[in-house]
């Protein structure tokens, strides 16, 4: 056991390693990464209150889960340097609200997710969300499909309801941001971005396409100025490691189209299957990050040596994609941890049932929260927490990194693990006073599962967390499957910056899919006091178009919240080059309500064309608030390209077909510039003169080949990037690949009589080649003969006919092959041979039995059928014994191909008893002749 005089030294040892400042370059330079952008359809939801609530699907459905196979998952133990060995005081917070959020709706696990904003709280879990009242807990409105929120876009949004959904408020735009992903290929991300701060009213709506290859799981999106941010896990079978997204904020906040930019493995070398489970940075607070500055991504160690946090920076450019980078990873010393559960699987234990719950030990859990204090003379602080093993459970481990734009540091760090209890699935925030909170799940083989938090104050020793409050005794175990949480959300209230709000999962009876959840919210006792004076920024309209060497304006409004009064300067950002803005009056004085100013953009003739994002920016001594606006500058610059499409002829895969030529001309009245010219599919540029500027009036041409990779249909496309107006424009490209030779059709079906040679069947041998094809041998298998015209050689691009006949030898299915030998690379072409022999002739009765009948009268006759199967009519006579006679009208002949005649016969007895006699057919078949037995009874 460890004297206290030891751990005081070890605390202080490690608060020293912790705060020393962290000064890493990349593991790996940025290389050739490039991020992929990607389109979305948009279109506006109705106002959800307006809506009529859904009932759950009544599905059961359990969601797998994919855990990223981490380098040193299953390391041997370590004792945690970083638990926290002291006990604090009981967590310094009072509780408010405590009610019952959604319970389940649709499967496992809960994917407990919520956030709180102006005046709501919205829940989203798994297939459904609902709105609550923020001061009473009261339902507002729901609870709704997911899909339901997308039924305007059409499509899989509309469709699908694939759960892994995320809430959040957007605290510098005052809006709800809502998503969820489809899970079906094709895959798409669905983001919904309120027009208001009303939760209950209508939304903005995109469904952004990710292809259909990559299974994007376990999305995670944060808020940032210049976009949504959103981490993926990708699986397109097996793990091949991160996606993360950038999503244009400022277009979605105004309802303008969007586009997204994404980097992953394929389009950057330096993520790998060693990454994943990473979490983008998400602003809490008034105060935004400064302007520019990067989004940062946060993910557990790529090595093997469980030591450090990896930090990446997304900068996008919306404007210039090219400019777009994703830098890192910086990677941030910490003290080592032992991963849970081996790697994140199920290991938790819980009252009364040897079922285990799993973890998600593998990667951050969500959020990511960042704070920006530089303002007041602080720190920018990002938070971060996982579950770790340690002392033989599972414990909270989480960080306080300072400076992560500049020189990250530790500022501090702990494993909060104070008993035998296991302690998992946690959120963490931090509020206005750098008082932090971390929620988190319990449970152990002598407990339900429940709810609860710890936090601590600035003014507690570092690397320490107050004794923990649980706000919910669960009063039941999981018994059915092992899935839990996936994630849980703590989130701070936006208005006094103070409370906490915490969702998470219970079981209020032992069994399984009846998980529910639970919603509290708690405030540290000295955080708040007068609310701070503020105020807001907004602008109208939210986009303005302008020719180059135009003006236009926009009316920007400061409004005055908790008593604010003063001069508020105003400034605007993101005028592209030869562009001035100026505001009259500047500065904005506020006396008492809100005061307008109004904006005025001028541009020169030197402008370039293209849709630029305006940050307008109020600033009042510590206070910065802003909003943005869209500028679009139309391109002055116009090409004309003929054709918009091209066709080509049917190609042998594998070789390359002559170019074909779109030419491009400039149709404006300024130089267009290229940026780049590129084919995609199975077409490749031969040559290329638009590069650089192109003149009033002139023309450049672009030459394009096509080589197939596969059989079929292939599209592709030319596209122009250039500074004109439509750019990027596309030519769309298409061809069949083919191979060859090819000898159709690729089966027969034969039919005859036996012995008989049936009519012939034609197959067509097409040389798809540009050279003569020369030809070896035509065979058939036995039974069957052919005659061709394609011996010894087909021209290029022609065809030759071969003629088969089928000659059965007898009754049954004769099967054969038509072989055509040739120098073509798919040498040699076959089609299948199916024959079916016939008998010649066929009666269809072989007895004839008649019942009583009276001596000296006729019975009713009784039929056989004769059938002839030749190509030509069947002869026959019939010749009856007996007291028997036969009779029928069809002369002695019968039709070839199939046809039957109806052969009578009656029974005359001339004495009692048993008579019989036959019916012999002589007929001019092989088959001949056919006797029929003959019976009756006379009485």
């Amino acid at each position: 056991m460890m004297s206290k005089g030891k751990a005081r030294l070890l605390l202080a040892a490690l608060a020293l390693v912790c705060c020393t400042a962290i000064m890493n370059a990349p593991a790996a330079a940025q290389g050739n990464s490039h991020a992929t952008v990607i389109t979305a359809q948009h279109a506006v939801s109705p106002a959800l209150r307006d809506l009529k609530p859904d009932t759950p699907s009544g599905k059961h459905d359990v969601f797998d889960l994919e855990l990223i196979p981490r380098q040193n998952s299953a390391n041997s133990p370590l004792v945690d340097q970083a638990l926290q060995t002291t006990k604090g005081p009981l967590v310094n917070t009072t509780n408010g609200l405590n009610f019952e959020g959604i319970a389940e709706n649709c499967g496992e696990p809960s994917d407990s997710n919520g956030a709180i904003g102006a005046t709501q709280y919205v829940e989203w879990i798994n297939c459904q969300f609902e709105v609550f009242d923020k001061t009473t807990g009261a339902h507002v409105a729901g609870p709704f499909n997911g899909n339901t929120l997308f039924t305007s876009l059409g499509g899989q949004c509309a469709s699908n309801n694939s759960g892994d959904p995320i809430a959040q408020y957007d605290k510098l735009a005052n809006r709800w941001v809502l998503t969820q992903p489809v899970f079906s290929a094709p895959y798409f991300q669905c983001i919904a971005v309120s027009q208001t701060s009303d939760a209950t009213g209508a939304y903005n709506v995109y469904a952004f396409s990710l292809g259909s290859t990559d299974f994007p799981d376990y999305p995670k999106l944060s808020v940032w100025p210049d976009a949504y941010y959103v981490t993926y896990n990708l699986f397109p079978s097996g793990f091949i490691g991160p996606q993360i997204c950038a999503y244009d904020r400022s277009k979605m906040l105004a309802g303008l189209p969007a586009t997204g930019q994404c980097f992953n493995p394929h389009n950057d070398p330096n993520l790998t299957s060693n990454d994943g489970g990473m979490l983008p940075s998400d602003v809490d607070g008034i105060a935004p990050p400064p302007v520019g500055e990067p989004n940062m991504v946060l993910e557990l160690d790529r090595t093997a040596a469980n030591s450090n946090l990896d930090m990446w920076k997304f900068h996008v450019d919306f404007t210039i994609p090219a400019n777009s980078t994703l830098t890192g990873p910086f990677a941030i010393p910490v003290t080592p941890w032992t991963y849970l559960c081996g790697g994140g699987g199920t290991c938790v234990p819980q009252k009364g049932t040897t079922n285990k719950l799993d973890t998600l030990g593998d990667r951050m859990m969500y959020r990511l929260p960042y704070r920006n204090f530089t303002g007041t003379g602080g720190p920018e602080i990002i938070l971060a927490s996982h579950s770790v093993a340690s002392g033989g459970v599972s414990g909270e481990r989480w960080y306080e990194i300072h400076d992560p734009n500049g020189s990250p540091t530790v500022y501090q760090q702990g494993t909060f693990q104070p008993d035998t209890t296991w302690r998992w699935m946690g959120s963490i925030a931090m509020d206005q006073n750098q008082d932090i909170a971390l929620g988190y799940s319990l449970s152990s083989s002598s407990i339900f599962p429940e709810v609860g938090y710890t936090g601590r104050v600035p003014t507690d020793p570092l690397g320490t967390l107050e004794t923990e409050n649980v706000t919910f005794n669960g009063t039941g175990s999981e018994t059915g499957h092992s899935r839990w949480g996936d994630y849980e959300a703590m989130s701070v209230d936006p208005v006094d910056d103070c409370t906490f709000w915490f969702i998470a999962q219970y079981i209020p009876v032992t069994g399984d899919f009846n998980w529910h959840t639970r919603i509290n919210n708690f405030k540290f006792n000295g955080c708040g006091g007068p609310p701070t004076p503020n105020f807001n920024v907004t602008a109208t309209p939210s986009s303005q178009t302008v020719t180059p060497g135009g003006s236009t304006s926009y009316t920007a409004t400061v409004t005055p919240t908790n008593g604010f009064v003063g001069s508020v300067t105003m400034t605007v950002s993101g005028l592209p080059s030869g562009a001035n803005g100026t505001f009259t009056p500047n500065p904005v004085v506020i006396t008492s309500g809100a005061q307008s100013t109004t904006l005025n953009v001028t541009t020169s003739n030197s402008t370039p064309g293209g849709t630029y994002t305006l940050t307008i920016t109020g600033t009042s001594g510590v206070l910065v608030n802003s909003t943005t606006v869209s500028l679009v500058v139309a391109a002055a610059g116009q090409i004309t390209i003929t054709p918009t499409s091209l066709t080509f002829a049917k190609q042998v895969i594998n070789t390359t077909s002559a170019a074909k030529k779109i030419t491009v001309k400039n149709t404006g009245s300024v130089t267009v510039n290229f940026t780049s010219v590129v084919a995609s599919g199975d077409f490749a540029i031969s040559s290329n003169t638009c590069t650089g500027g192109l003149s009033v009036g002139a023309t450049c041409i672009t030459m394009v080949t096509f080589t197939p990779t596969a059989l079929g249909a292939r599209t592709g496309s030319v596209t122009y990037t250039d500074d004109a107006s439509g750019s990027p424009q596309s030519v769309s490209l298409t061809g069949t690949g083919v191979l060859a030779a090819t000898l159709t059709p690729v089966s027969a079906t034969f039919k005859g009589a036996e012995l008989i040679t049936t009519a012939a069947k034609a197959f067509t041998l097409t040389n798809n080649q540009s050279v003569t094809l020369n030809v070896s041998s035509v065979a058939v298998s036995a039974n069957y003969a052919e005659t061709d015209n394609c011996q010894p050689t087909v021209a290029p691009l022609g065809h030759c006919t071969i003629n088969v006949t089928f000659t059965p030898p007898g009754v049954g299915t004769f099967n054969g092959t038509l072989t055509v030998t040739d120098d073509a690379a798919n040498s040699p072409q076959s089609s299948t041979l199916s024959g079916t022999g016939l008998a010649q002739a066929t009666i269809n009765k072989t007895s004839l039995t008649f019942g009583l009948q009276t001596v000296g009268t006729t019975s009713a006759p009784k039929q056989a059928t004769l059938k002839n199967n030749l190509p030509t009519p069947l002869t026959f006579s019939t010749v009856t014994t007996g007291d028997f006679a036969e009779s029928d009208t069809c002369g002695g002949s019968v039709p070839a191909n199939g046809g039957t005649c109806i052969l009578n016969v009656t029974f005359t007895p001339t004495a009692t008893g048993t008579r019989t006699g036959t019916l012999t057919v002589n007929n001019s078949s092989v088959d001949t002749p056919f006797v029929v037995s003959l019976s009756g009874t006379g009485k």
